[in-house]
């Protein structure tokens, strides 16, 4: 189904694409790409240097607490799973070499900033973002509505 998904999505691209990125496009695909790899590519090439450095100062600035106080009416667990939205929706926007799944587990340890989960991270680093998010989610889930792990003011 994901690769019926993914096919149909890469015939609709130069309906979706006008001018110089369709252009772009009709040159440098290859019969065997992805939708994700094409979209990524278009990014690359078109994302200006200042929009690329925005994105990054923004990815490194996300912090859980912060995001906590600014929405006290949502629970820490909805909270954090819009923190990894929005922390994977800026990685594609960043170089490749911040792309890696080693600097996502990395940003994701940083960001949720409290004395509690940091504990947690330096006893036994996640190997992988994925693990590191399921140990974040797994300690917001059993805090009692979460609020002890933020009493940290910035």
């Amino acid at each position: 189904m994901c690769q019926l998904q993914d096919s149909e999505n890469t015939k609709r691209m130069p309906v979706m694409l006008k001018d110089d990125a369709l252009t772009f496009f009709m040159t440098t695909k290859k019969p065997d790409d992805a939708y994700e790899s094409i979209s990524q590519r278009i990014i690359d090439h078109y994302m200006a240097p200042e929009q690329r450095n925005r994105a990054l100062i923004l990815w490194q600035s996300l912090r859980l607490s912060k995001m906590m106080r600014d929405t006290p009416e949502k629970s820490a667990l909805h909270v954090f799973r819009s923190l990894i939205t929005k922390m994977s929706q800026l990685q594609r926007k960043l170089s490749t070499a911040y792309r890696k799944d080693v600097f996502l587990r990395d940003q994701i340890i940083i960001a949720c900033d409290t004395p509690q989960m940091q504990q947690s991270m330096r006893e036994r680093v996640p190997a992988k973002a994925a693990d590191a998010q399921n140990r974040i989610a797994t300690f917001l889930s059993s805090e009692p509505k979460s609020a002890g792990a933020f009493s940290v003011t910035h």
